[in-house]
């Protein structure tokens, strides 16, 4: 469980609409994802999935080298089931700066007013060894195109296959998007070692904190100054 700073436990007492780690998804579980039953394999994958809570929006985003591919679909709203093992679609690069070469990756979004990203995640599965078995996330911080030093930790390895091996892919840390109304996280894949196999995405997330308006933060500062002299009165 994450521990609160006093200044976030007073802030949250005395303003109770800001908010910190606040967790958005889109999860198959619930059926949340887009229904995609009628795509076929090697079909663009164009409409994105997404939910909005709060006034927050967290979507996902595809660039046109990446299609869908059926196999073993787990039925409409359930997940995403990327391409891999689809000839020029697939996901045999052998490195991180292979697959950014390449443009093997896509893209989760989150939209809303002016927010701090703290984590994003994905729970995925490998139905064969096509599939790529390392993941990674990065960060455009400086809008010029991905590059390996926008890298977010180290690559995840998913070594194994079938849907009994479910994989939680998260960062969290140095290098997220801060005070900013619109993060884009790209996911990037690798290692698919045979023409078939895809992965599936069952759920994603991401968690935020939301950052007070200036004016907000000035009536913050007062009352949380004025709780510090109540405290040192009592003591």
């Amino acid at each position: 469980m994450k521990k609160l700073s006093l200044f976030t436990m007073v802030s949250l007492l005395l303003f109770p609409g800001l908010q910190a780690g606040v967790i958005i998804d889109i999860d198959g579980a619930s059926d949340e994802f887009e229904d995609y039953s009628g795509l076929s394999s090697g079909d663009t994958w164009a409409t994105m999935s997404f939910v909005t809570e709060s006034g927050y929006t967290l979507s996902t985003v595809n660039p046109t080298n990446r299609v869908w591919n059926e196999t073993n679909y787990q039925g409409a709203r359930k997940e995403l089931d990327l391409s891999i093992g689809l000839s020029s679609h697939d996901d045999n690069s052998t490195s991180f700066s292979d697959s950014i070469t390449e443009g093997k990756y896509w893209e989760i979004k989150l939209t809303g007013s002016s927010f701090d990203l703290e984590s994003i995640s994905v729970n995925l599965w490998r139905n064969g060894t096509g599939a790529a078995q390392y993941y990674q996330f990065a960060y455009d911080d400086e809008g010029t195109g991905y590059d390996v030093g926008d890298a977010l930790g180290t690559a995840f390895n998913a070594s194994s296959t079938g849907i009994g091996s479910q994989y939680l892919v998260s960062y969290s840390g140095l290098g997220l998007p801060s005070s900013t109304t619109d993060a884009k996280i790209a996911l990037f894949s690798w290692g698919g070692s045979s023409g078939t196999g895809n992965t599936h995405f069952n759920k994603i997330a991401a968690e935020y904190s939301v950052i007070p308006e200036p004016g907000s933060m000035a009536l913050l500062i007062l009352g949380f100054a004025g709780f510090l002299t109540f405290c040192k009165r009592k003591a």
